[in-house]
């Protein structure tokens, strides 16, 4: 259906944890990559906001507020995917990385609640306790920080 929520779309890079020289730790850096590539591409767009305006611009007049517009929505939405992405809840990755970092016979019972997991990130996100205490704080401080980057760039 067009125009209703899609979720769950990702699906898990097949990963085999018995090739990589130290499994556990390279296996949570493996899994960290997700949350920090949205995080590169919300840097990424945060300087093409800042550039977009800049006197060495390549854009003109007309289409400064245009760029600026979707830079500005590609770093939201990235600092969003990054953010729900690291909530310590199975599927996501950052319940992977705590699976991985718990001692093994809680990480046992912890990987149990894989199959509720939507069920639970469903309610926490309709409930409202998602937003209030982990997307909303998170979010705002890495748009503080990110806001700063550009600054320090352009001083360089």
């Amino acid at each position: 259906m067009i125009g209703s929520v899609i979720f769950g779309w990702a699906r898990p890079v097949p990963v085999n944890p018995n090739k990589l020289r130290s499994p556990k730790i390279h296996f949570i850096l493996v899994i960290a990559a997700g949350p920090l590539s949205n995080l590169l591409q919300a840097i990424f767009w945060a300087l093409i906001f800042s550039n977009s305006a800049s006197e060495k611009s390549v854009f003109d007049g007309e289409s400064v507020n245009f760029i600026q517009r979707i830079a500005e929505f590609g770093v939201l939405i990235n600092i969003l995917l990054a953010v729900l992405n690291s909530l310590p809840i199975l599927p996501l990755d950052g319940g992977r990385i705590l699976c991985n970092l718990l001692p093994t016979k809680i990480s046992t019972i912890f990987q149990k609640t894989e199959d509720f997991g939507l069920f639970i990130l469903s309610f926490l996100l309709l409930s409202g306790i998602l937003a209030d205490y982990w997307l909303t704080p998170l979010t705002e401080f890495l748009l503080k920080e990110i806001q700063y980057l550009p600054e320090f760039t352009n001083q360089q």
